[in-house]
């Protein structure tokens, strides 16, 4: 049997993150220029991690949906919009029995680009 001990899974899961984290950054410069171009990559890490667990509370686990809700914060210019009553829409959205975790995304990401005035004219 294939036992992973403790430090060799803390070197995976940091392998991962870094992964997960430059593909992250690469996204955001890509699709979101207008908003990152002032930021330094290592302030766009620091948004990634930190909207990764608020994310995961609302059940968004894998890439798209993390990167949606990251989207969204970047769209609306605030992290925590999902306690921003401005934004009344997103708890609906992120809390709702109804909806799967990509639903929840998808939702989530249009409702932002709707808030967002500088892709109106798009």
């Amino acid at each position: 049997m294939l036992v992973i001990r403790p430090d060799q899974k803390a070197i995976f899961e940091e392998r991962a993150f870094d992964s997960f984290s430059k593909q992250a950054i690469k996204h955001l410069r890509t699709e979101l220029p207008e908003l990152t171009v002032g930021l330094s990559d290592g302030a766009l890490l620091d948004s990634v991690r930190t909207c990764i667990p608020i994310a995961a509370n609302y059940g968004l686990t894998n890439w798209a949906e993390i990167m949606a809700f990251v989207d969204a914060a970047y769209l609306l210019d605030d992290e925590r919009f999902d306690l921003d009553p401005d934004y009344w829409w997103a708890p609906e959205i992120l809390n709702s029995p109804y909806l799967s975790s990509m639903e929840k995304a998808i939702q989530l990401l249009d409702s932002a680009f709707a808030e967002n005035q500088l892709f109106d004219e798009e």
